[in-house]
């Protein structure tokens, strides 16, 4: 985790080479270890930075390879957060359609995510 959050510090530094530094040594110790929900946050951030690079393809087939992963592995807990991070990615692409229902329409409810909701 600390790797990460170092990497994301670096990323919204703009200091990406440190980014990218921070990113392989999170890799290298998470390896393809998709329980601890850490790898998803690692991900999230490669996406993100591919998206500032202008690698939008790269952000979108990587967007379907960890969900893909998170079917394969049984993980549905992280289903609703690859949600989350597709309308991340999506709302940045200028392409509300391919936000999910869920979160377009705003029904937080129903969902696995771990947060406070407070009702209006």
């Amino acid at each position: 985790a600390e790797d990460i959050m170092e990497a994301e510090t670096f990323f919204y530094r703009f200091e990406f080479e440190n980014a990218e530094i921070c990113i392989h040594k999170a890799n290298h110790k998470l390896n393809n270890d998709m329980k601890s929900g850490l790898k998803i946050c690692l991900i999230f951030l490669k996406i993100k930075m591919a998206i500032f690079r202008g690698d939008y393809l790269y952000a979108v087939k990587e967007l379907e390879k960890v969900r893909q992963d998170i079917i394969d592995k049984n993980l549905y807990t992280y289903i609703h957060t690859i949600d989350l991070c597709e309308a991340y990615v999506y709302c940045l692409l200028n392409q509300p359609q391919m936000i999910p229902d869920w979160i377009s329409q705003g029904d937080f409810d129903n969902t696995t995510l771990l947060f406070q909701k407070q009702k209006v």
